[in-house]
């Protein structure tokens, strides 16, 4: 038994003037592996917008690891959205993000002291390693790095000085360093 199942060619009718609204609204640089507009999803089986079903080879991390739409996984998130769909843990506690932590502490190898630290994205895990860092050395007097870092841009971390030649050369960029522009009439005049 074949699963896939062809109505019309990739892309059909549809899915083309889908790619034409994606193409009038999404930058070029968001890039596009296939001309395939997912219209549901099930198992390992994408259904397009022109009836087409195929198998996803290629599907994001989260179907990778469960495939689309499994029964558990959708029942554990109707469950939790029904209580409270995002709280930001820099924000507020809750349980579920405590209970995940726990259990990765528990099963990462090592006879040591384990914390974990959700992130979504690697510069937001970047950007916490380095407050991580930052705070372990001045609690033990050390200094490893200067400057301040509140958004994720690795231009406003300064290295210390025992790397003085790289910094000689590779001097950070600043927002606060740079003169504002006149943001009352956007002309790019500067203030003064």
């Amino acid at each position: 038994m074949s699963y896939i199942r062809l109505q019309t060619e990739i892309p059909g009718p549809r899915a083309r003037d889908m790619i034409a609204r994606r193409q009038a609204a999404v930058p070029a640089g968001m890039g596009r592996a296939t001309d395939v507009v997912v219209e549901r999803a099930s198992g390992a089986l994408i259904v397009d917008v022109d009836g087409n079903t195929l198998i996803d080879f290629a599907g994001g991390i989260g179907m990778m690891a469960v495939g689309h739409a499994p029964v558990p996984v959708v029942n554990a998130i109707a469950a939790q959205a029904q209580k409270f769909v995002h709280v930001c843990a820099l924000v507020a506690t809750y349980e579920p993000y405590v209970q995940l932590a726990e259990l990765l502490n528990e099963i990462t190898p090592g006879a040591f002291k384990k914390k974990t630290i959700l992130a979504n994205s690697g510069a937001e895990g970047v950007e916490n390693a380095v407050k991580l860092s930052r705070k372990l050395h001045r609690a033990s007097g050390d200094r490893l790095l200067r400057g301040r870092l509140s958004r994720p841009h690795a231009a406003d971390v300064e290295p210390d000085q025992q790397v003085r030649p790289v910094q000689e050369r590779l001097r950070p960029v600043r927002a606060r360093d740079r003169p504002a522009a006149d943001c009352r009439s956007c002309s790019g005049r500067r203030p003064g």
